[in-house]
């Protein structure tokens, strides 16, 4: 419990590896609010982030789509929740353009109002050699209750296992 933590005014939210908790605070007394979850993500909460009513919940090994090759792809998501009241419901469920295998998605979250931005710790690119653990970052926006992906970001030296986003 409490493996990724955080905090926006009087909500806090925990995260495990297979669940988002949150909990909100009342004069002196915390009370848990919700229990958040997904099926089959698994990793789901090894990141979390909070801005006002919404919360964003990385599983940097869930994506149970399979690849070319017949195995799972577990690319990794990162899982939006918004609250009404004292309920939270999942609105939406996000990846990169550029899936891969192990990219590791959802390594990292954050969150600031309409903007999100998501780490894969993982993802390959711009070598000749199999793997190149460089990393990236990628933006979402929010317009109405859709997320779309604005940018990717990288890191300017694309060095073997920087691991950029890994926290």
């Amino acid at each position: 419990f409490g493996d990724a933590v955080a905090i926006d005014g009087d909500t806090v939210i925990f995260g495990t590896l297979d669940a988002a908790y949150v909990f909100t605070r009342s004069g002196g007394s915390w009370v848990q609010q919700a229990k958040l979850s997904v099926e089959a993500a698994y990793t789901f909460g090894n990141s979390v982030a909070i801005d006002g009513d919404t919360a964003i919940v990385g599983a940097f090994k869930a994506d149970s789509s399979l690849g070319e090759d017949g195995v799972f792809m577990r690319t990794g998501a990162a899982y939006v929740f918004t609250r009404s009241g004292d309920e939270w419901t999942q609105q939406s469920e996000l990846f990169p353009s550029d899936r891969q295998e192990f990219d590791q998605f959802g390594h990292s979250v954050a969150i600031d109002g309409d903007t999100a931005v998501i780490g894969a710790s993982n993802k390959n690119y711009g070598a000749s050699v199999a793997y190149i653990s460089a990393g990236a970052a990628y933006v979402f926006t929010r317009s109405g209750g859709e997320w779309v992906q604005q940018a990717k970001l990288l890191p300017s030296d694309n060095n073997f296992d920087n691991k950029f986003c890994d926290k």
